[in-house]
């Protein structure tokens, strides 16, 4: 194996700095650790443990030897509260704090010091999804990790409660997906965890003066691939698996469970293979990105909710993407040289990535949470036109054209661009079946993620309910393209309820509760077209 051409490839990464770890210490029940991930002799993580429970993290992110983010697990009400200082003042300004909402919901609360004075003065919060789904949508710790993959024979190995079998690439993996793929199942599986963890490490290359995603994602994951710490299951019944990948955990705690499985775990869709006699190349290829994908979501990254290094990752580092643009900016994502999910930066990256991706609605999503932070923002209004457009959806081009008629004389390039881009579709003869919903959806977002204004927002659409629901099932009727259409109006007309229903947006309103529950009635309204 010493020289074959696959050990030859692992050694490339030898290009990359890595993790070191310096010392061990034990004070009055806590552990702590130290590490150098960009191997400049100096430590840049902390990790903390009661026992063998991670307690707290922290991180100098910009290695210039003051740690600004830290994590705190299990800290009361919350389970887990990450706190970040944006600008290296060494006052941390950014603040979530996950609490547990439901059985498969965490509500997530954001607070930011914008004005940087000490004092939080934005908070909202979001109620989120745990489940992370695949839908059709450092580098010592790397290399060892690669090492070992490059020189172990992957029999099939130990048995774990009848279930599971240990197999070194990172995975337990259950007997049934070898049942649906033979034997050679556990190589694609080294080959999904290879790749993408050789393309963290070039990815991580590129900017050695902060701890980037790339760098910080690539030495989690050889932790999380130790001992085969993740399930990787192929049977799972009871969920709803159409228009699905797979499907991972995101945080301890979760469990699947028909099969009783704890995080971490991937579970993929039971129909895969679909193919079972004849060439699977595009198959294997696509259920070798779709583990990696979900590995990250294994991490805690949410989509829509973190930066979206699952999608980039993938379509970065794995060749189902087509080179180009499309390619060059999920690399960017991946690559992850951002401040949080909120720096603007990564939004304007997300919404190109999402045009280029047909992820339009997870950037718009993405879009919609930095809105919540800042009222009258005409930059973050054209993002959202933008991410709301597309040959399906026709509420982003009738948002723009709202925009340009009452800020045209404020609008800077960036904004006509996106402005531009959504109106790409504006005169297809399908959008002309929905008027009512464009106008009206159109003017909605305007009014609740531009101008803050809720009341306005659940009235326009408590007016004017009757014919959103008359137009939407007109469209269903019609068939064709017009059902996609349709379901686009169906998820905005959501998306708008959730946010001032669930999410209480906006929160500093005296009437939130009235607001809330019209938006309520309005979803018992609107439940029968989904």
């Amino acid at each position: 194996m010493k020289n074959s051409p696959i050990n030859r490839t692992f050694n490339r990464s030898l290009l990359i700095t890595s993790l070191a770890l310096i010392t061990l210490s034990t004070l009055a029940n806590t552990t702590k650790k130290e590490f150098d991930l960009n191997q400049d002799g100096l430590t840049d993580r902390l990790e903390f443990y009661q026992g063998s429970k991670l307690s707290r993290l922290e991180e100098d992110r910009n290695f210039d030897q003051k740690f600004d983010y830290r994590e705190t697990h299990d800290l009361g009400e919350y389970y887990l509260m990450t706190e970040q200082d944006t600008n290296f003042d060494s006052k941390f300004d950014y603040k979530k704090s996950f609490s547990i909402y439901d059985a498969q919901k965490s509500k997530v609360s954001i607070e930011m010091d914008k004005d940087f004075d000490g004092n939080y003065d934005v908070i909202f919060f979001e109620v989120i999804n745990n489940l992370q789904e695949n839908t059709e949508c450092f580098q010592v710790a790397i290399q060892s990790h690669l090492d070992k993959l490059a020189t172990t024979s992957l029999s099939i190995g130990e048995k774990i409660n009848g279930k599971l079998h240990k197999t070194g690439t990172g995975f337990k993996i259950e007997q049934d997906c070898f049942n649906k793929w033979g034997d050679s199942f556990k190589d694609v599986v080294k080959e999904s965890v290879s790749t993408g963890l050789q393309c963290l490490s070039k990815l991580a290359q590129k900017n050695k003066q902060k701890m980037t995603g790339a760098l910080k994602n690539g030495f989690d994951l050889t932790q999380l691939f130790k001992d085969d710490k993740i399930s990787l299951v192929c049977s799972e019944t009871g969920y709803d698996w159409e228009g699905t990948l797979a499907h991972a955990s995101t945080k301890k705690g979760q469990k699947m469970e028909t099969k009783n499985i704890h995080h971490p775990f991937v579970s993929l869709n039971p129909k895969f293979p679909e193919n079972k006699v004849q060439n699977r190349k595009d198959e294997l290829k696509q259920i070798q990105e779709t583990i990696f994908h979900e590995a990250l979501h294994n991490l805690g990254f949410r989509h829509t909710k973190d930066i979206e290094f699952s999608y980039g990752c993938s379509a970065c580092c794995f060749d189902n993407t087509d080179t180009g643009k499309g390619k060059d900016i999920a690399c960017k994502i991946c690559l992850g040289d951002y401040k949080n999910e909120m720096d603007p930066n990564y939004l304007s990256d997300f919404v190109d990535f999402g045009k280029e991706n047909y992820k339009e609605s997870f950037a718009r999503d993405a879009v919609i949470k930095y809105s919540k932070s800042s009222a009258k923002d005409l930059k973050i209004l054209s993002m959202i036109a933008d991410s709301s457009a597309s040959i399906f959806n026709p509420i982003g081009s009738k948002l723009a054209k709202l925009i340009e008629k009452n800020h045209s004389q404020n609008l800077d390039q960036k904004m006509k661009s996106h402005l531009a881009s959504a109106t790409k579709y504006a005169d297809l003869e399908e959008y002309k079946s929905s008027p009512v919903s464009n106008s009206t959806l159109a003017q909605t977002y305007y009014e609740l993620y531009y101008n803050h204004d809720g009341v306005k927002a659940v009235d326009l659409l408590s007016k004017n309910k009757e014919a959103l629901k008359k137009e939407i099932k007109a469209l269903k009727a019609k068939g064709g393209d017009y059902v996609w259409i349709a379901d686009n109006l169906s998820e905005s007309i959501d998306g708008l309820i959730y946010e001032m229903w669930i999410n209480e947006f906006p929160s500093k309103e005296a009437t939130t509760k009235e607001t809330s529950t019209k938006a309520y009635e309005l979803h018992l309204f609107f439940k029968e077209i989904k």
